[in-house]
């Protein structure tokens, strides 16, 4: 009686893993082809700076950010449908 206890534990255990391993491979986020491109950091003028902080201050989304919380920003200028 006590041994077969053990065998269903163990076969529980066994049959648990095995689906939990099933699971969490196919839940996996798969990573496709990578591609790969040059940045080129153009400076802002002073009229265009004006210009950003001007919009960023008077954005909801910039008033959502916490104050002592640092955010990187990237600008596109989006020229022939390109980035």
């Amino acid at each position: 009686m006590k041994y077969q206890k053990e065998i269903i534990i163990f076969g529980t255990i066994i049959v648990a893993s095995i689906l939990l391993t099933f699971i969490f491979n196919n839940a996996a986020p798969t990573t496709g082809r990578s591609v790969s491109s040059q940045v080129k950091v153009i400076l802002l003028n002073p009229e265009q700076r004006n210009k950003v902080m001007q919009v960023l201050t008077t954005s909801e989304f910039a008033k959502d950010i916490p104050k002592k919380s640092p955010i990187s920003l990237t600008f596109f200028d989006f020229v022939n449908g390109e980035r």
